[in-house]
């Protein structure tokens, strides 16, 4: 299972923030300033250096600890990121990605806060002088954004993914062996802020998934948002037996006087018109577009344990 070490310094908060909540998206993971850096670190796979900016530069001890560990550092996948006002050009990660070399994968900006009240006296000094120079508006700033973040930690975690992938012929028959060995999931629908997690019995066939319902709320959110998410998992028995898939994908409801309803009804063994069910029974067509399987098993053939594959 891929490890991200995540290395950062701040003066005021905002940068632990961040790395508080990258790491919640990235998964396995420790957090630590560079004073805390010790041997049991160096086994973790990627590393994500963090710094505010002063001065269009990293924190000194920021600086020292990739001078220090560049030999290691180079070893790894490293991704940096700088927290500040603005966002931080190509040119100021140019002479840290010329130290470093090929072992960067990702570089990336957040917005910080500038709390004028919270500033020590030399911080304070140095952006009087700035706002006399620039005529830079010294009120308090909040450049955070947590949307711009989320969308940020979710393409840093797919950039640090462990190499070691299955190739596509053969993950494609464990997802499909996996989703033939059960047929219950979890359906997830949204919209706006109501979503819906239903616990419902599928049927795999011709590359989708299928669902019969007498109704409910999830269709209220199916008629303004078709994109679902959808869970199938093992009983939890150790980290030795995971085992669950996570499907995205776009639903439809099938018209119950179409060939496609007749057909699905049976490939499930019924015959609608001889049962004896006082309501309609809707069906949902969802079509796969993003599989992530998730397996211990993986771990045993040589490959990492989470694997992803779009359809």
């Amino acid at each position: 299972m891929n490890k991200t070490l995540f290395v950062y310094e701040t003066k005021y908060g905002s940068t632990r923030d961040i790395v508080q909540k990258l790491a919640l998206v990235l998964g396995p993971s420790a957090i630590i300033t560079p004073t805390n850096f010790c041997d049991k670190y160096t086994e973790f796979d990627s590393v994500v250096i963090g710094s505010p900016v002063y001065n269009e530069q990293f924190l000194p001890e920021i600086q020292q600890f990739i001078s220090s560990k560049l030999e290691w550092l180079r070893t790894k996948k490293v991704a940096l990121f700088s927290v500040g006002l603005a966002p931080s050009t190509d040119s100021f990660f140019s002479n840290i990605l010329k130290e470093l070399g090929d072992c960067v994968v990702w570089t990336g900006s957040f917005g910080g806060i500038l709390n004028p009240e919270a500033l020590d006296e030399a911080d304070a000094k140095s952006i009087k002088r700035f706002a006399e120079l620039t005529g830079f508006s010294i009120a308090y700033k909040d450049c955070r954004d947590d949307k711009a973040l989320s969308d940020k930690a979710i393409e840093l975690k797919r950039t640090l993914k462990n190499s070691l992938t299955m190739p596509e012929n053969e993950l494609r028959k464990k997802i499909n062996a996996f989703l033939a060995a059960h047929n219950t999931c979890v359906l997830s629908t949204g919209s706006g802020d109501r979503i819906r997690a239903t616990p419902i019995e599928y049927t795999y066939t011709d590359g989708a998934l299928y669902f019969l319902s007498e109704g409910g709320e999830k269709f209220a959110n199916l008629l303004v948002n078709p994109y679902v998410h959808i869970a199938v998992f093992d009983p939890y028995e150790g980290f030795q037996k995971l085992a669950g898939l996570q499907i995205s994908g776009k639903a439809e409801v099938i018209p119950a006087d179409s060939n496609e309803y007749a057909r699905i009804l049976m490939v499930k063994g019924l015959d609608y018109k001889s049962m004896k069910v006082p309501v309609a029974l809707n069906m949902i067509k969802v079509r796969l577009t993003r599989f992530e399987f998730l397996s211990s098993e993986l771990g045993l053939e040589g490959y990492d344990i989470r694997q992803s594959i779009g359809f």
